[in-house]
């Protein structure tokens, strides 16, 4: 077995992978205590989505987003919301895999250059009772930006208004972001939905994955940082004029949502490093993406049955039934 790469870890992913991950798996308590004080660190700290950040500056009257889709009654249901560019690479077979467990999938998509508008405009004509496709003719600055006056939250560039506004062409009570590169492991994903369709929980749902990495012909986990979305990055939650995005000076969003965290463990594959430079091909020569690209190259692969409860063949059939293909 490889030496671990030190390079590849940070202070966090230590304290996490090392010290807090274990303890939450084995204890109630801990898990418990950990949700309950991110949370009332957020509490009371959210105000309602701010009236100037739904109408942007630049007057685009019919891109303003409609502050009555955070108040509004919605039917009973999931959203997954797509925001994509440059994403060919898994986004059918993703978005196929999720239909069963979603009641809608938004695809919202910038001018591509590899052939994302017209895997989106197929999917839309194919699956026309589940899945929509809106064209967003805007450039977003969202990684990355050292120019002299980055994008605002009003600013219909920012990645977070792009956000926002894709989020609200959504129409069902929860919603989560669905990343074009995330395989749902299907038995923990029926119990997710069953979970939030009968609990109808007010609570932010987060899940993790693991990050796939490849090595010849050879799929395992990324050893140097084999578990995704540590960050809360994933999850699902009821929609509320408190749940919202801004943007962050430099490029990316600030996401506010003052709701309990609850935790769930293993519900998807990612599949970011199997797709061609690493997933960096919107930002390759921007910091964000050598970085990434470095950090990936100097990592080691380890099996599967060190992270999740499942053989690797059965890892290996999930991606051959969904017609997965590793490439670069």
């Amino acid at each position: 077995m490889k030496k671990i790469n030190k390079f590849a870890y940070n202070t966090y992913d230590i304290f996490w992978i090392r010290v807090l991950d274990p303890l939450l798996r084995k204890s109630k308590f801990f898990r418990s205590a950990a949700i309950r004080y991110s949370y009332m660190k957020r509490k009371n700290r959210v105000p309602p989505v701010p009236e100037e950040i739904l109408k942007n500056k630049e007057g685009f009257t019919d891109f303003d987003i409609p502050r009555s889709w955070f108040t509004e009654e919605k039917k009973l249901g999931i959203s997954g919301i797509a925001r994509l560019k440059n994403s060919a690479d898994f986004l059918e077979p993703v978005a196929e895999a999720f239909l069963p467990y979603l009641d809608e999938i938004i695809l919202v998509a910038e001018q591509a250059n590899d052939g994302t508008n017209e895997i989106c405009e197929r999917l839309a004509e194919k699956y026309p009772e589940k899945i929509r496709y809106y064209f967003y003719p805007h450039q977003i600055i969202f990684r990355d930006y050292d120019g002299d006056e980055p994008p605002t939250s009003d600013s219909i560039h920012s990645f977070s208004y792009f956000t926002n506004w894709a989020f609200s062409k959504s129409t069902y009570k929860y919603v989560m972001r669905l990343d074009d590169d995330i395989l749902p492991i299907p038995e923990t994903w029926e119990k997710l939905r069953e979970h939030v369709l009968t609990k109808q929980p007010n609570t932010y749902m987060l899940y993790y994955g693991i990050n796939l990495l490849r090595e010849g012909n050879r799929v395992g986990i990324m050893r140097n940082l084999p578990r995704c979305g540590t960050w809360g990055d994933n999850g699902i939650y009821p929609v509320s004029e408190h749940s919202y995005f801004s943007q962050i000076p430099g490029g990316t969003e600030r996401f506010h949502l003052p709701l309990l965290y609850e935790a769930f463990e293993f519900w998807y594959i990612h599949l970011k490093n199997l797709k061609k430079w690493y997933g960096t091909i919107d930002y390759s020569n921007a910091p964000g993406g050598t970085y990434y690209k470095d950090f990936v190259e100097k990592s080691d692969m380890d099996e599967f049955c060190r992270y999740v409860p499942y053989p690797s063949s059965k890892i290996y059939a999930l991606l051959l039934d969904h017609k997965i293909l590793w490439t670069r």
